[in-house]
């Protein structure tokens, strides 16, 4: 972890957030995947779909699918101005 330069990579930094959240949300332990998703940075290039995306995987393993299927969507809505269709490949493909 202190390899991430927070200055030079807030990416990774925040990226570094959402896999760990995703990890605590897969054991179940959805409080504290919550407080590593809590502090990401969403104007940072890539965070806000990441985060999304990752929310939502939390939902459904939580049992929410309907919340987990509303925030897939609103990460399509957010990634639609992107430049090329890869951002939307995760959201889709859980959606489908």
């Amino acid at each position: 972890l202190s390899d991430i330069d927070p200055i030079s990579n807030p990416q990774g930094v925040w990226a570094m957030h959402i896999s760990m959240g995703g990890a605590y949300a897969e054991k179940g332990d959805h409080a504290t995947a919550e407080r590593w998703f809590a502090p990401c940075d969403t104007t940072v290039d890539g965070v806000h779909v990441m985060l999304l995306n990752e929310r939502a995987r939390a939902l459904v393993l939580k049992g929410d699918t309907l919340g987990g299927l509303a925030m897939y969507q609103e990460s399509v809505r957010v990634c639609n101005p992107a430049p090329d269709d890869w951002a939307r490949v995760t959201p889709l493909t859980a959606i489908a």
